[in-house]
């Protein structure tokens, strides 16, 4: 939908793992999506700009946020007008003893940002407190709004299949063209638009 909607015509997948990145080969849903075997830090890394905008999802499976939303944010960076940017970050707490130790270590990983309590992390607002305290503001201190760059937030959900999940999609390019974007599209009016 997003392909059809906006046009884009280039997409990359990437994937570390050989099983995985063979699986995706056979069932790739489009022609123009491009793989590659490489982690999302060195796609961000390594990531030259050109004029033809492109569809990125980091779709991550653990909570390494610190170094998750550093390569959002260096990715937003650098991306061209009209390109779309998904990010979907995990709020499993397996690797914590208890709410408490990972509050204390979301205070600590992101303390200009905290402190966050027991209750920020448990699992009903999790996503939440990812998304609006962690991520949102991380993205408006990496890529400060300009005339010709700025990143707009499209669509974000939550969900809880046993691991509490947060998904975001982001527009970037100049004001005036997002907010073209956003209105020819009548994106507003999408379900879980965050417009």
């Amino acid at each position: 939908l997003i392909h059809a909607t906006f046009g884009n015509r280039r997409m990359v997948s990437l994937e570390i793992d050989d099983s995985v990145l063979t699986r995706q080969r056979i069932n790739r849903p489009h022609s123009a999506v491009k793989l590659a075997q490489k982690s999302t830090g060195q796609f961000a890394e390594c990531y030259s700009p050109t004029k033809t905008p492109i569809i990125v999802w980091f779709d991550y499976s653990t909570t390494d946020w610190k170094q998750q939303v550093s390569e959002c944010c260096e990715l937003l960076t650098k991306l061209p007008p009209a390109s779309i940017f998904k990010v979907t970050l995990s709020g499993s707490r397996k690797k914590y003893a208890s709410l408490e130790v990972m509050a204390r270590e979301l205070s600590r990983t992101f303390e200009d940002y905290g402190p966050f309590s027991a209750q920020d992390v448990h699992s009903n607002n999790i996503c939440e407190t990812l998304y609006r305290r962690v991520f949102r503001r991380a993205i408006a201190e990496a890529v400060p709004d300009t005339a010709q760059h700025c990143v707009r937030s499209l669509a974000s959900y939550c969900y809880n299949d046993g691991t509490p999940i947060v998904t975001i999609t982001m527009i970037v390019g100049s004001i005036d063209q997002v907010e073209e974007i956003i209105r020819l599209a009548d994106l507003r009016k999408w379900f879980f638009a965050d417009i």
